[in-house]
């Protein structure tokens, strides 16, 4: 393994790792919806590196010393610059220019990797201070962690709720929600189980939305 990629991995690992610890520690709910998931020797397939306009930010969404995800955070700010930073939408798909300059995300475990997994999906995202994300939905169920900053999730069924670093909100197969990132920014993870783990979200038809 080149040096490049030891390095790599080991930023990737921390992560893993501090994922763990959290869960186990303070997310009972998100633990339990994990399963033995989680805690599985994962292949690791080191990832070639993607940036995107937010990378520069991310440093910026800084837990607060006393966030229980404050470690996470810091394990995934020290890797910004090694995963593979992607985005699921496009102009087409009714996203404007703004929007699309200030979101990313990278996955950390999925059926394509960096750690494999076709059981579970562990992936990480970014949205700058007041974008929001329409609504959409998808058929794996869902567990959405703010890991810093402060976002409105807008879940169908239920009133709007208003969630800071070390809060979940569920959303069950293929309900729909969105996310009003007022005041944000927003650093969130998201654990995905069930089928179609890596299939795109579904929006509304254009006019519907």
């Amino acid at each position: 393994m080149m040096a490049e990629q030891v390095v790599c991995a080991r930023l990737l690992n921390r992560i893993v790792e501090e994922t763990r610890f959290l869960v186990e520690k303070s997310l009972p709910e998100v633990r339990a919806f994990v399963g033995d998931s989680l805690s599985k020797d994962f292949e690791l397939q080191v990832p070639v590196p993607k940036t995107l306009p937010i990378v520069a930010h991310v440093s910026s969404v800084v837990a607060r010393p006393d966030d229980v995800t404050a470690p996470l955070v810091e394990a995934i700010i020290a890797a910004r610059d090694v995963v593979e930073w992607q985005q699921s939408y496009s102009q087409a798909d009714g996203f404007d220019e703004d929007y699309l300059a200030r979101y990313g995300w990278f996955n950390l475990v999925s059926p394509d990797g960096p750690f494999v997994s076709d059981t579970l999906r562990v992936s990480v995202g970014y949205w700058g201070e007041g974008l929001y994300y329409k609504e959409h939905w998808h058929e794996p169920e869902e567990f959405y962690l703010v890991l810093s900053g402060a976002a409105t999730f807008i879940s169908e069924g239920r009133a709007p709720r208003a969630c800071k670093a070390g809060e979940t909100v569920f959303h069950e197969s293929n309900q729909p929600h969105a996310i009003d990132m007022t005041p944000g920014p927003l650093l969130a993870m998201a654990f995905w189980r069930g089928n179609k783990l890596v299939a795109k979200p579904g929006l509304p038809e254009p006019g519907e939305a």
